[in-house]
């Protein structure tokens, strides 16, 4: 399926603004929180680009791997109980599960009691991405507890708090673009 027009312009105003944004952090003191913010996020996405792949030959979006936990999860699930277990839409679920089969993640077969009935599993690269998967959140986590180490409480507190704040309004700028 190709880009459809709209797409296009998106991603043309969305570099426009990246463009713009990358300018103006040129203009940041150097020492500010904001300046390391800036540099935060693009070593995290940096390093999200290429954790993608969870030690397998093809990308893997982030609904995508969670589909996979949850096919793990929940063994010999169907797509309608995939779909409940995840609030998200049949349709939604039958489509990454495509996708997940031909990237070789994921296979669909018939269920033993019930022909007509479709269970899903992970193949044996399915499980290798989501333990890959799972272990950079342990990288993530085990990195953070140690340069949170020495903060009380309610340094922690003030921390999540003012990440969150700062995580929101990225959010109401990128509604904005």
């Amino acid at each position: 399926m190709g880009a459809k027009k709209s797409d296009k312009s998106l991603d043309k105003n969305v570099w426009q603004v990246y463009n713009a944004l990358e300018s103006a952090a040129k203009l940041v003191p150097r020492d500010s929180i904001s300046y390391e913010i800036i540099h935060m996020a693009r070593a995290f996405r940096e390093l999200h680009e290429i954790s993608q792949y969870y030690r397998t030959d093809v990308i893997i979006h982030d609904s995508e791997i969670h589909l996979i936990g949850a096919v793990i999860k929940n063994p010999g699930i169907s797509v309608t109980g995939l779909a409940k277990n995840l609030g998200i839409t049949k349709g939604a679920v039958s489509e990454m599960v495509a996708k997940l089969v031909k990237k070789g993640l994921v296979t669909k077969g018939s269920s033993p009691g019930n022909l007509a009935a479709v269970e899903l599993a992970a193949t044996p690269k399915g499980r290798l991405a989501h333990e890959s998967h799972l272990y950079f959140h342990e990288i993530i986590d085990s990195m953070v507890r140690k340069e949170l180490a020495g903060f009380s409480d309610e340094q922690v507190k003030m921390t999540r708090d003012f990440l969150k704040s700062v995580t929101e309004k990225f959010k109401i700028l990128k509604s904005m673009l």
